[in-house]
């Protein structure tokens, strides 16, 4: 019988990550040890926060791994972004090989891959050596993401306040 499943939360539409955490919580809710990485994310949000006020025993961890928020202009941001991003593949890699946890959530690896600055077949390796359930999110996942994954969840956006110049809102979109 199969170790592990990857799970692929993609698409345009809102809740992605949020969907993630809620899968989180459940696993916590039944004794499961779980690990959080977040990649090209800021440190902060509403998600991250409850998790640290509720969950004090250490059965969520949340790693966050954002070298900067907003657009990379010069090389040496580029260059940070690759060795903060280096350093959140280490983790998981070191997750994976543990065997300690019951699920990892990836938010935002997906984009990370589309960007170059991680390598799908790097992810995938690691994946298929470790033994519980991932969860990776983000958009656009390529093909070879999709033919590994065995749950995939499209989120697709049919009407967002964002189309009439509405920014994100704390508590909301974060």
């Amino acid at each position: 019988m199969k170790k592990n499943f990857l799970h692929i939360n993609h698409g345009f539409g809102k809740g992605k990550s949020t969907a993630g955490y809620g899968l989180c919580l459940r696993a916590y809710g039944c004794g499961l040890k779980v690990l959080v990485i977040r990649f090209l994310k800021p440190n902060e949000s509403g998600e991250v926060s409850v998790i640290q006020r509720l969950v004090t025993d250490g059965g969520i961890t949340v790693k966050s791994f954002e070298y900067m928020h907003g657009f990379i202009k010069t090389e040496d941001e580029a260059a940070g972004l690759l060795k903060c991003t280096k350093k959140a593949m280490d983790c998981f890699k070191s997750a994976a090989e543990s065997g300690e946890y019951g699920l990892i959530f990836l938010d935002e690896l997906i984009d990370a891959v589309n960007l170059g600055i991680v390598d799908a077949d790097e992810f995938l390796e690691i994946y298929r050596k470790c033994s519980c359930d991932v969860v990776i999110s983000g958009r656009n996942p390529s093909e070879k993401l999709m033919a590994e994954a065995d749950y995939i969840t499209e989120f697709k956006n049919e009407k967002h306040p964002y189309e009439k110049g509405v920014l994100a809102r704390k508590g909301i979109e974060y």
